[in-house]
């Protein structure tokens, strides 16, 4: 190859701000394509290598960049002697440039002969992105905040959405799906003034900050609150992806014969696919969303559910009614959510919140007998709680575990969440940053590092990837910055000639 243009962190896709930035994307001439490198500046510099002894050879006089804005007419833009080793471009205006380089000969031969191939792509983007949030208080204690982002390049993996409670000090995560519009809603005890803040940026790094506040009335007592028996206590959300949660119900006799019902022993809660566990393109163990060690009740990631029951002890009048009850305090107070309308398996739960719900269930049956409702202090037949905040981790650089054993690296982490489980991390490798992804090690405790022995067969630089999960199915994914080598080559060196330094006597 005789010319080049510099490599520089291949796998980032945009262009830092600067005045003149340098723009890093190694090319071959004989590439027929280049990939799409975005930059927020107009100005940038376009550095490239050259093989000094081949352009003395051919007795090169200069180097000419060529650009063109569709990428098949070209236009010549400047000449540079070899030794410059960079070009300085301003592009007139925000869009698409492609750049071509040939070198002119002492002879007046262009190299590489016939038409330009594009060894560069850049799509200037100087333009903010938006972001809109709209923060209002639905009813008392509880608030709606919506947002919509816009940009012709946004990208949504940097949407951030944070809230601080009327008098608070510390910004929280707002448990959102990335996407360029949409809202969600939560309750809080804290009477005041709510404040969001949000940021995005576009694929060329340009960046957008908003905020937004409203006052919030003081909730009421929930002591006194007492929810119409024919009006579920949660709204209606959003719609989301379902879970299911398997439970019996404890049933009075329907007929004076029988005995009561007991409770079963409860399922593991098996989560419906979502988008985010569909991103996964390696097969991966499932993870049980039961609840830690010491722990009762099953977790969700979901305010959208359904808890499947059975039905025992039915007598010749059959079943008038099933009713759901509610409890937010462990069965200090309870609520009535509602009748299941089928009166069969399962019911669906809309809660309002994330947090700690318990249920339980009665039967009437077809002549109006029914059992009392859940007492004050009663427990809870099962009990679910909504989780749909993912854990915080962070991806540390890849390092040798061994100077005796250069196959063994060291892969390290943090990872925190309120609820982790017992094996929440899980490892992949890729010689790509964007993939396909191999399992380096599947679920396993979160010990903060991992020994692995790479493969004698994996002898490209290789890209680590970190997937934590808490027991609700909330995942956060992260990926390594830059690549790691193993290079298993030993030099050597070869005798080849002796020669004396001194003059051998006369």
């Amino acid at each position: 190859m005789l010319l080049s243009l510099h490599n520089w962190f291949p796998q980032r896709r945009f262009l830092r701000a600067g005045a003149a930035l340098g723009l890093c994307f190694f090319a071959c001439w004989e590439s027929a394509s280049a990939e799409l490198i975005y930059s927020k500046s107009r100005r940038f510099r376009i550095p490239f290598q050259f093989d000094a002894a081949e352009l003395k050879r051919l007795g090169a006089k200069e180097v000419q960049l060529f650009v063109s804005r569709d990428g098949t007419r070209w236009q010549p833009f400047e000449s540079v002697p070899p030794a410059t080793s960079k070009f300085t471009f301003e592009a007139p205006e925000d869009g698409a440039y492609w750049f071509s380089v040939k070198t002119v000969a002492a002879s007046g031969l262009e190299y590489p002969a016939g038409p330009h191939q594009a060894s560069l792509n850049v799509l200037v983007d100087t333009t903010v992105p938006q972001l809109e949030l709209t923060l209002e208080e639905n009813e008392p204690g509880r608030v709606r905040l919506a947002w919509s982002a816009h940009d012709d390049h946004v990208d949504l993996t940097t949407l951030q959405l944070e809230f601080m409670e009327p008098g608070g000090t510390d910004w929280l995560p707002v448990a959102i799906r990335s996407q360029e519009r949409g809202q969600t809603t939560w309750t809080t005890d804290h009477a005041g003034i709510m404040q969001v803040r949000g940021k995005v940026s576009d694929l060329a790094g340009n960046t957008i900050d908003a905020t937004v506040q409203t006052n919030v009335a003081h909730r009421p007592n929930r002591a006194n609150e007492r929810p119409d028996a024919g009006k579920p206590v949660a709204q209606q959300p959003e719609k989301m992806n379902t879970v299911e949660v398997n439970a019996a119900v404890k049933s009075q006799p329907l007929v004076p014969q029988l005995t009561s019902a007991t409770s079963g022993p409860v399922p593991i809660v098996t989560t419906a696919s979502t988008p985010l566990a569909n991103a996964i393109d390696t097969a991966v163990p499932p993870v049980e969303t039961v609840a830690p060690a010491g722990k009762l009740g099953h977790y969700v990631n979901s305010l959208m559910f359904r808890i499947a029951y059975n039905l025992d002890g039915i007598g010749p009048s059959g079943v008038g009614h099933v009713d759901l009850y509610i409890t937010e305090d462990g069965g200090k107070k309870w609520y009535h959510y509602g009748h299941d309308p089928d009166r069969s398996s399962p019911v669906e739960v809309n809660v309002p919140h994330d947090g700690e719900f318990g249920f339980a269930f009665r039967v009437t049956n077809g002549l109006g007998r029914v059992t009392s409702p859940p007492q004050p202090g009663e427990t809870p037949e099962v009990t679910v709680t909504v989780d749909r905040i993912p854990p915080i981790a962070k991806l540390h650089p890849v390092q040798p575990a061994s100077e005796l054993d250069q196959n063994q690296v060291l892969i390290s982490w943090t990872a925190q969440d309120r609820d982790l489980g017992e094996k929440p991390v899980a490892l992949f490798c890729s010689t790509a940053a964007t993939g396909p992804w191999e399992p380096v090690q599947g679920w396993q405790p979160n010990t903060g590092k991992f020994v692995w022995t790479v493969p004698p067969m994996l002898n490209a630089p290789f890209y680590v990837r970190l997937d934590v999960r808490d027991v609700a199915g909330n995942i956060t994914r992260v990926y390594g910055d830059t690549p790691f080598l193993i290079d298993r080559a030993q030099p050597r060196a070869r005798v080849t000639d002796v020669e004396s330094l001194t003059s051998s006597p006369q």
